[in-house]
């Protein structure tokens, strides 16, 4: 990967844009606790959206 490819990607890419910004670490830990965290020893890949919302609403 070449360094304009790099600043290139910084300056456009919405999931880079995404995890640089300054609610970066709101973002992730809602993320994360949403699909990665165990809840009763179960990994959640897929959600309902109003289900989704509601933890968001929750969260925040």
């Amino acid at each position: 990967m070449t360094f304009e490819k790099i600043n290139q990607l910084l300056k456009i890419n919405t999931t880079v844009k995404m995890i640089t910004a300054d609610n970066a670490p709101l973002v992730i830990g809602f993320l994360f606790k949403s699909f990665k965290q165990e809840q009763d020893n179960l990994i959640s890949n897929s959600i309902i959206e109003r289900d989704l919302v509601s933890n968001l609403t929750d969260y925040l």
